[in-house]
């Protein structure tokens, strides 16, 4: 009831001022609809008409920003609805790549796709689930069509160049990792570049993507190595229908630059040996077991050695890697030093060495075993019957006797090759 006559009171209120304004200003003034049209009308009606119109003006003013803003609003909520609705769709869809359910994922990340094509994203991981099933085709299918859409994407290219390795079509995995590296230069790419290009022997690539790797940051001592590496194999193939002399120097002046590149050293001791330097031979192998620890390169220099007439240099050798062991590893290489004093006929300085045995197994706190007891029973026997001391020989013999051996599986057994021992250092008596 009081709204209705405070509205009622409002009205009249607002006619008794039209009604003022009009009365009060009633001289007619001239309005020109054309240049040749004029019309009369009383003051206060002009003023009145001014005002509505400018009322309704300002109205339609009003509506149109307001209308703009509903409908910026509603944008705003479908967005944000959207949003929601693949936030949810990419999480449900990582569970089930989580959990490993394939299939499952397959079609979560397939209807995140279907609603928003343009979504990288999805279709990466959708890769990767196509690839954890084993479709790695059907994956990068996926990939290419990814790439139509960002051609210059890191993840999709590095992503590719991943499946393309795994199906063993490498060169086109390193042009993947080329394009990865015009658009996005990064380490991981220009070392998998270098990798696979040194794979499928195309060195001189691998060359140039170690330079790019260089100038992006690595160091250490695996990008020196890798250096090395490839240069070792370049000069290999430039030189590989030429003489050995040749090879031999390019090698040794790239020693220079690492005096402990393995691949160098043995390549070096066979061009050494091929030649017929043999001394220079040993010295390289017994680089590389002192860089190594390897037994296997000690032997190769021992036996060069010895059947070239050094064996001083051998048993001078071998002395000091014995020195240089511990533990078991130096139980073998008294053994292979008592061997080798025996193939040389240090008869004397052979037994020595059998006679002083177990009280270096005390020394080192290793207990003799049974095949150890028999490879040095072995030895010892040996070393007798050289001296011609048959009756004591003969009761070494008897106590061999009483164990049931192979002697390859002792020769196995004591294979020193097994341990890793420092290597010994050269030297001539």
């Amino acid at each position: 009831m009081i709204r209705t006559i405070n509205t009622i009171a409002i009205t009249l209120m607002l006619i008794a001022a039209v009604l003022w304004v009009v009365l009060l200003n009633n001289n007619p003034i001239p309005i020109y609809l054309t240049k040749s049209s004029i019309k009369t009308v009383p003051t206060g009606f002009a003023l009145i008409i001014s005002f509505v119109l400018g009322l309704l003006g300002m109205g339609i003013i009003t509506l149109v920003f307001g209308l703009r803003s509903w409908f910026r609003d509603q944008r705003h909520a479908r967005k944000e609805r959207n949003t929601k609705v693949f936030y949810d769709g990419f999480l449900t869809a990582r569970g089930y790549s989580a959990s490993k359910e394939w299939d499952r994922a397959k079609d979560a990340w397939g209807k995140i796709i279907k609603k928003d094509p343009t979504n990288i994203l999805a279709r990466v991981e959708l890769a990767k689930v196509l690839e954890n099933a084993g479709e790695r085709n059907e994956a990068l299918k996926v990939l290419d069509a990814a790439r139509t859409i960002e051609p210059t994407n890191t993840e999709v290219l590095l992503q590719a160049a991943n499946l393309h390795e795994a199906n063993n079509n490498k060169t086109v995995a390193i042009d993947n990792l080329a394009l990865t590296l015009y658009h996005n230069p990064n380490k991981y790419a220009a070392l998998k570049a270098r990798d696979l290009s040194e794979e499928i022997g195309r060195i001189n690539d691998a060359m140039e993507y170690q330079s790019e790797l260089l100038k992006l940051g690595a160091k250490g001592k695996e990008a020196k190595d890798a250096s090395l590496r490839l240069e070792f194999r370049k000069i290999l193939n430039e030189f590989k229908n030429q003489e050995p002399e040749s090879l031999k120097k390019e090698l040794d002046s790239l020693l220079r630059k690492n005096k402990s590149f393995l691949p160098i050293i043995i390549k070096l001791a066979e061009l050494e040996k091929e030649l017929g330097n043999f001394d220079k031979a040993a010295q390289h192998y017994a680089k590389a077991a002192k860089e190594t620890s390897k037994q296997s390169y000690w032997n190769e220099a021992v036996t060069l050695w010895t059947e070239n007439n050094m064996a001083d240099k051998a048993t001078a050798a071998a002395r000091t890697r014995t020195r240089e062991t511990t533990g078991k590893a130096r139980l073998c290489a008294e053994i292979d030093l008592i061997r080798l004093h025996l193939e040389v006929n240090n008869l004397s300085e052979a037994k020595e060495l059998i006679d002083g045995f177990s009280q270096l197994a005390k020394n080192e706190e290793i207990s003799i075993g049974p095949k150890l007891a028999q490879n040095l029973l072995i030895l010892k026997g040996l070393c007798l019957s050289r001296q011609n001391e048959y009756k004591d020989s003969s009761e070494v013999w008897q106590k061999l006797s009483v164990y049931d051996y192979d002697l390859d599986d002792l020769e196995n057994e004591f294979d020193s090759s097994e341990v890793l021992a420092p290597s010994p250092t050269l030297s001539t008596p």
